[in-house]
């Protein structure tokens, strides 16, 4: 049985990570994937519910951090805390849910440089591409990028790293 609680004691008390995905779980308030399976793309599995709960807290948190950076103005310092929180949690999430993901037998020996998450909440193998290494030079930083996980830049890990 769920307690409900308020908005003051979640402030105090906010919850821990695992509250947050066993919350997301229960409701089945999952983030839905919007990029449609491409030309060259190849179904691996669906995500676990463990997957889509992590996917949403990364999803959640990737966009409130560009919600703060994509205004012109310049950030308070408030907002400078905030930022670092998002990115810190952005960068946390997407370790355990790689790390997830990489763990299940269908996906284990995959190079998670290639894997990509598809509507329908499908992980799909991306075709592989020679590396362009300007290109990786001109990439700005993922992170602030809304498609991260849809996107199919194969050298998306590196500002992750």
């Amino acid at each position: 049985m769920v307690k409900a609680v308020s908005i003051e004691f979640l402030q105090i008390h906010p919850p821990s990570i695992p509250e947050m995905i066993r919350a997301i779980i229960y409701a089945g308030e999952f983030k839905p994937a919007t990029t449609p399976i491409g030309k060259g793309e190849a179904f691996i599995r669906n995500l676990t519910p463990l997957e889509k709960a992590l996917f949403t807290l990364l999803i959640d948190t990737t966009a409130k951090y560009n919600a703060i950076t994509a205004s012109l103005v310049p950030v308070s310092p408030v907002e400078e805390l905030l930022l670092t929180e998002y990115e810190s949690k952005s960068k946390l999430f997407h370790e355990i849910f790689m790390e997830t993901i990489s763990s299940h037998p269908l996906t284990e020996d995959v190079d998670t440089n290639r894997i990509g998450i598809r509507e329908g909440h499908i992980i799909v193998l991306l075709p592989e591409k020679k590396h362009d290494f300007l290109a990786i030079m001109l990439k700005p930083n993922c992170i602030s990028c809304a498609n991260y996980l849809s996107c199919d830049y194969p050298e998306r890990e590196i500002v992750w790293r």
